[in-house]
């Protein structure tokens, strides 16, 4: 007897083949032919069904047990998911534009790369009229729409209605709050890296103890807003916005108060470093450090920390940066052009419109003989719109990587690992792929 979120109406129990009949007259009432009929599995159960990569626009899922469903791929756009129960269902890649997801159990859900643009999730129960008039909940607990432990990283909810919570242990890295009302929302503890809320509205929302590394916060409403002990390295914001959160344990970057002065002094202490094989001097160490448009350019900064740092505009072409940590960087708009980044750490740096063309990211040849080597790492990096042009990306690890309308004429990628890497938009005309596996690859176009 499957009862789901409710607690007195049984749900009819449907078998996959008269799903598959019902989504069948649904795509024809979608498309105007005759014999179609809407979807709807009103109080109904599809648990652990097949509804992936199909046209369900418009469909009714209203109060039903959806548990553990594929919807990878679909299209759900103006759906209504009303109190409907979606724990553990893949809804990966699916439009949910528009859709009604007031109430829903989204727990451990997988709602990676969706789009949720103006999508409603705030709170909402189903109630109904006993037979002596009164009226009560048919859904249990208190009809807050529950995320815990669901992923949401890169998912896109601009001008969405915001829950009151998104849940315990909710990953949201990448996920897009752009003018979304999130007014009171409690997003506290989440992970938020490479998260944009631009001209969201957070008044009075709770992002205490988030990480919130390579976010953006520029144009928000902060007015009350609870960023007590959040980490905002290497984040873009204006202090000024500031003024009215709290802001009690909050990590900002780091500045260099002198900055000529202290970058000549940590760039000939880092020198003397590689010179004497670390006997002497100190490894250059910027990390979580404030380096907006500096000019590092033709320096010899191999094996040095740059993790967390923002390099936004920062000049580094021509530069010797093998082996160097940039992991979660802020490099919008940096020349790094012609530069040696030999088996460079890139894992989630922020590279939009950045300018990399002719640099070397090949492995780096350890050991006398060179016989092991340490390749480039570019996972969950954003390169959206970077210039790659004739890089040598030669077996680097691009895993997650979004790639959307780069630049990579003539680069060669041969040998590289492209898992789960987003290419829409990317120009690889007269790129080298040889040896790639791209089976798992999403948008590549030649």
């Amino acid at each position: 007897m499957y009862k789901s979120a409710y607690d007195s109406t049984p749900l009819k129990v449907l078998t996959q083949d008269a799903l598959a009949d019902e989504i069948s007259a649904h795509e024809k009432f979608i498309g105007g032919l005759r014999g179609g009929a809407r979807l709807n599995l009103n109080a109904r159960t599809a648990e652990s069904l097949d509804l992936s990569d199909r046209d369900l626009r418009e469909s009714s899922f209203v109060g039903a047990s959806l548990m553990g469903a594929d919807f990878n791929g679909a299209e759900l756009t103006q759906a209504n998911f009303f109190g409907a129960d979606l724990s553990d269902a893949d809804l990966s890649g699916v439009s949910l534009v528009r859709a009604d997801l007031r109430g829903v159990r989204l727990r451990r859900a997988n709602l990676e790369n969706a789009n949720l643009q103006y999508a409603d999730l705030r709170d909402g129960s189903i109630m109904v009229q006993d037979e002596g008039g009164d009226v009560k909940y048919l859904s249990a607990g208190d009809g807050s729409s529950n995320f815990d432990s669901a992923k949401m990283s890169r998912a896109d909810l601009s001008y969405a209605k915001a829950p009151r919570t998104f849940g315990r242990g909710t990953d949201l890295s990448g996920a897009i709050f752009d003018k979304c009302n999130l007014r009171g929302a409690n997003l506290s503890n989440s992970d938020l890296r490479g998260s944009s809320f631009v001209g969201a509205d957070l008044t009075d929302a709770n992002l205490s103890d988030c990480i919130m590394h390579g976010s953006n916060l520029l144009k928000c409403t902060l007015e009350n807003t609870n960023f007590d002990g959040a980490d905002l390295t290497a984040s873009r914001f204006l202090l000024d916005d500031f003024r009215c959160a709290h802001v009690m344990g909050t990590v900002f970057p780091k500045q260099l108060h002198k900055l000529d002065d202290e970058l000549k002094r940590i760039i000939e202490r880092h020198r003397e470093w590689l010179i004497s094989g670390g006997a002497k001097g100190a490894q250059a160490a910027f990390e979580g450090t404030d380096l907006t448009g500096v000019n590092l350019g033709r320096l010899n900064l191999a094996a040095s920390n740059m993790s967390l740092a923002t390099l936004s505009e920062a000049v580094l072409d021509g530069g010797q940066f093998s082996m160097s940590d940039f992991s979660g960087v802020l490099a919008m708009g940096a020349d790094i052009m012609g530069c040696d980044m030999r088996g460079v750490n890139m894992k989630r740096a922020i590279l939009q419109s950045a300018c990399l063309k002719y640099s070397d990211f090949s492995p780096m040849p350890l050991g006398d003989n060179g016989a092991r080597i340490w390749p480039a790492n570019f996972t969950e990096v954003d390169l959206k719109g970077a210039d790659l042009r004739k890089c040598n990306l030669t077996g680097a690890d691009f895993t997650q990587a979004n790639l959307n309308n780069a630049d990579l004429r003539e680069a060669n990628l041969s040998q590289a690992v492209f898992s789960q890497t987003d290419f829409h938009g990317a120009n690889c005309q007269g790129a080298i792929l040889e040896d790639c596996d791209l089976a798992s690859a999403l948008g590549l176009e030649f």
